[in-house]
């Protein structure tokens, strides 16, 4: 049955503004559930890691490089035994003492050579003569599990590659009887660090042409007596041909791929693999571990935040005072000064003039104001706000005006403070700076147009002018954020679709089979009030976050 499979990249990047850390929750089916960070994950697949070594059942270890269009051991197999996945698990072959059909090793100088039989797994002579053409199936033989001996098909994949006279990147860079210095050009793609030793072959017990050329067995039976295989001589010439299947070679095994889709694999970024069987696990959620949190200035004043949709948003009015001096009778409108909210009897909380608030000088602020006619900012301004924040826009307070008006956001009604300490409405409606203030000049008068303030029964959120000197006015800050989106492609098919993580209350990942039988992945959203479950449209076979 062909399956399926899908890649499940990590939040990362996208999540760097916003405090809260989503996490990735494996839910087991015994009650158990690991939680992870996603800033630690790479990702999460039913795809099998590529090896880097391969360990056989004598613990024998070996490097895995690619080469061709495959996964090779890079060093020739020593083992004698049968691995455990083998119909031969266990059995440990003989060593003969003449040419035969029947299974013999002997030792090489860099690894074991093997008859046709011993590499295949053929017990008898009758079997070993009655295989005359190429393996239909990948046959493991005395490879280590996961692994296979060479089809045709593979070793003209590799032949093709590298070339067959001259330069061979196959080749070790020592040992071999005839060291050409040309021929010893290692590095070379596709095949780096394959390192073919000239271990000759064997006749029985008898080695030939060892220092002199390099053979290795595949798979695939040419007739009753012969058996496909590679040669690598000692000029560097490569060739791909027959060899008597009593013939002792070495063997070079290759990784099988991907073969089955019953495991997630958890990628993570100090490269760590964690793997679960997929019929061990319920579901794979995703959530962060708060909606609130706190950001402190640089004087170390802290302040709760609520997220709003894809915006953090300051519950406190600012308090930092560093570098912004205080007011005084002889200072104008536009200077860079605070009043304290202490010194108005109001709420905790300073007043800031536009030059504070905006973080410009005197000559800016001013310049800023006395625009005639309308003058509208479109930039953000972090402004007095802490790094990383910003003065919010009249979109901003647009967003969240329904979640004022029902009270389930609130502002501080301290109102505004003018020259001289004169406050305007004050314990009846709350003026915020905006970074996009519209102002006009009516009558040699600057006012400010569009400034939101709040009623003080909560009921509106209002845009209106003032018509009056610049006052000095409170500050809430607010952050940006990218809302995680998980991006879906179906299986099967070329269709995407986008979940917005946030907005679909965090969808759940679950494991099925599509109406193929093929191993896929299905996106349930979670109920929202008294909804049911909504299976999105689809099967799919990856899943990415961005």
């Amino acid at each position: 049955m062909k399956r399926q499979f899908f890649i499940l990249y990590a939040i990362c990047a996208c999540l760097a503004a916003y405090s809260s850390e989503l996490k990735v929750g494996v839910i087991l089916k015994d009650g158990n559930t690991v939680v992870y960070n996603a800033s630690d994950i790479d990702s999460l697949s039913m795809i099998e890691p590529i090896p880097t070594s391969v360990t056989d059942i004598e613990g024998h270890q070996y490097r895995v490089g690619a080469a061709g269009n495959g996964y090779w051991m890079l060093a020739n197999l020593l083992v004698t035994k049968f691995d455990t996945l083998s119909p031969y698990r266990g059995k440990v072959l003989p060593v003969s003492t003449d040419s035969t059909y029947w299974p013999y090793t002997i030792a090489g100088s860099y690894g074991r050579l093997y008859n046709w039989s011993a590499a295949m797994g053929i017990e008898t002579a009758d079997e070993a003569k009655f295989k005359e053409r190429p393996s239909m199936f990948r046959v493991q033989g005395i490879c280590p599990n996961k692994f296979h001996l060479p089809t045709n098909g593979e070793i003209m994949a590799v032949s093709q590659r590298v070339g067959n006279v001259g330069s061979n990147p196959l080749r070790s860079s020592d040992a071999w009887q005839y060291e050409y210095e040309e021929l010893f050009q290692m590095g070379e793609s596709p095949v780096d660090g394959f390192m073919s030793y000239p271990d000759g072959y064997a006749k029985g017990t008898e080695r030939k042409k060892s220092g002199m050329m390099a053979s290795y067995w595949g798979a695939d039976a040419l007739s009753k007596s012969d058996a496909g295989g590679l040669v690598l001589t000692g000029a560097g010439s490569l060739t791909f041909g027959g060899e008597d299947k009593r013939v002792g070679r070495s063997v070079r095994c290759v990784w099988d791929g991907q073969t089955d889709r019953d495991w997630l694999y958890v990628y993570k970024k100090d490269k760590s693999v964690e793997r679960y069987r997929t019929d061990k696990i319920d579901r794979i959620t995703l959530k962060d571990d708060s909606r609130d949190g706190y950001v402190s200035d640089a004087q170390g004043n802290r302040y709760s935040f609520h997220r709003f949709s894809t915006t953090n948003w300051m519950r406190e009015d600012l308090r930092t005072t560093q570098d912004i001096p205080l007011y005084t009778n002889e200072t104008f409108w536009h200077n860079k000064y605070r009043v304290e909210s202490a010194a108005c009897g109001g709420p905790t909380g300073n007043y800031y003039s536009i030059a504070a608030a905006m973080g410009l000088d005197n000559e800016s602020a001013a310049q800023y104001y006395n625009t005639v006619g309308v003058h509208q900012r479109h930039d953000d301004v972090r402004g007095v706000c802490p790094e990383g924040w910003r003065l919010p826009k009249k979109a901003d307070f647009e967003k969240i005006k329904p979640l004022i008006e029902d009270r389930s956001f609130t502002f501080t009604y301290g109102s505004a403070v003018y020259s001289g300490g004169t406050r305007f409405s004050y314990g009846y409606e709350g003026y915020i700076w905006l970074s996009d203030v519209v102002v006009t000049n009516i009558n040699s008068e600057i006012s400010l147009r569009e400034v939101p303030y709040v009623r003080y029964d909560g009921v509106a959120v209002w845009y209106s002018q003032i018509l009056d000197t610049v006052p000095a006015l409170m500050c809430r800050c607010v952050q940006d954020l990218q809302e995680p989106v998980m991006h879906c492609k179906e299986t099967g098919t070329s269709v995407e679709r986008d979940f917005n993580i946030w907005e679909n209350n965090y969808p759940e990942i679950r494991f099925g089979e599509n109406e193929n039988g093929d191993n896929s992945i299905k996106v349930m959203l979670k109920p929202v009030e008294s909804k049911p479950y909504i299976l999105a449209p689809g099967y799919y076979n990856s899943v990415s976050f961005r």
